[in-house]
């Protein structure tokens, strides 16, 4: 290690020695804490991605089931926090920018208001990464009691000192529903639902229902959808195997394909589009929730290990997801309809269209096609049609 590092590290331990003295809690004993006196929640979940954020959804089942008359917030990241609205267990969603460079005036009165709304409990879901700053916000809260797991140490520190609720943790192979559960599971507070959920509102299904109507899809057509990205290079299906794959659904189940990819992946989606001798339809211009409600009608999604097939999750429709060096055990979305297919070499290259082909025909076997898309259950009024056909 170089000087500067050295330095850099021994300043940050300092620091953190500091706050402990400053800020540091007594753990504790949860056996003392009653549900009478936890009237107020807040979950704090700004720290990590988007799939993070929906592996976390059945904890706000779980505390609603424990904590029935409790006034339930989350804190999200900005980018993120949409997908939460409307959801049935939160009283409210608080959105953050965790990079703080798009922190307004207006956003950081937000976010007093939030510290200073008098919470009794404030869970910090640090599973995966442990963030400083959600360890802050927790502590400014000034709440009685900070949940938080003895996972995931800051470095420099002994231990989580923000923290004097500290649920243990297993070193056990875990899937990381499990793990955000463990925490939660510390204050007697648990599901055996592990569904990950997104709550559409009746406008934006009938926004969905008119912008695939503008498609020329009808209630008869089999809907697939297709993303084409992944959260890593490594857990990437070949572009190639995935044209391969919508030219045989769209020949053998005149299917209509719904692509996407992330911004970055631009270059991707021109050879996706390319490769294929008819137009799919393209939703990569729509918010996280106007994807949602689009593939909500959707016979199946097939996708690479990734955020997406966590939405896809969300809505409840069928998955198969094409698994590399991610562990499936812990990363896959809970439920029968989701199916993760992992080559022996944990190359998500190596996966054959084959092996995809015989699955993904398994599954429509299995949840043969839904009469979710019906024109006439949906507000497609001349003036919602005109909105999109204007777009």
């Amino acid at each position: 290690m170089s000087v500067k590092p050295k330095l850099r590290q021994a300043l940050k331990t300092s620091c953190l020695k500091l706050l402990e003295k400053a800020v540091g809690k007594t753990v504790v004993d949860v056996s003392r804490i009653t549900a009478e006196e936890i009237r107020r929640i807040l979950i704090i979940r700004q720290h990590d991605d988007l799939k993070d954020l929906m592996l976390t959804t059945p904890v706000f089942r779980a505390l609603r089931q424990r904590y029935p008359e409790a006034y339930i917030a989350v804190l999200a990241r900005e980018d993120f926090a949409p997908v939460l609205l409307n959801n049935v267990y939160l009283d409210e969603v608080v959105s953050f920018d965790k990079t703080l460079s798009g922190l307004s005036f207006k956003k950081l009165i937000n976010l007093v208001k939030l510290v200073r709304s008098h919470f009794d409990l404030v869970i910090v879901l640090n599973t995966v990464t442990h963030s400083f700053l959600s360890d802050l916000v927790a502590s400014l809260t000034g709440a009685k009691y900070i949940l938080g797991s003895e996972h995931l140490v800051l470095e420099g520190s002994k231990n989580n000192f923000f923290y004097n609720v500290i649920a243990p943790y297993s070193e056990i192979n875990k899937h990381q529903t499990e793990r955000n559960l463990d925490i939660v599971r510390h204050i007697e507070a648990d599901t055996r639902d592990f569904s990950e959920d997104i709550y559409l509102t009746r406008e934006e299904k009938n926004n969905a229902v008119a912008f695939l109507k503008k498609q020329k899809v009808s209630p008869q057509e089999f809907l697939l959808a297709i993303h084409i990205s992944s959260d890593d290079g490594k857990n990437r299906w070949p572009v190639t195997k995935f044209v391969s794959l919508a030219k045989f659904f769209s020949q053998k189940y005149n299917a209509k394909i719904i692509a996407s990819w992330e911004p970055n992946d631009r270059d991707l989606g021109q050879k996706f589009i390319s490769g294929l001798p008819f137009k799919p339809i393209e939703v990569n211009h729509l918010d996280l929730r106007g994807y949602a409600a689009v593939i909500f009608f959707s016979n199946l999604m097939i996708c690479n290990e990734s955020a997406f097939m966590h939405l896809a999750a969300g809505v409840g429709i069928p998955v198969v997801a094409l698994f590399g060096q991610t562990d499936p055990h812990q990363w896959k979305p809970v439920g029968k309809q989701i199916i993760a297919i992992r080559d022996a070499d944990y190359k998500c290259s190596s996966i054959s269209e084959k092996q995809v082909v015989k699955i993904s025909e398994e599954i429509i076997g299995r949840y043969p096609k839904s009469s979710r898309l019906n024109f006439d259950d949906f507000d497609i009024s001349d003036k919602v049609l005109e909105n999109y056909l204007n777009t």
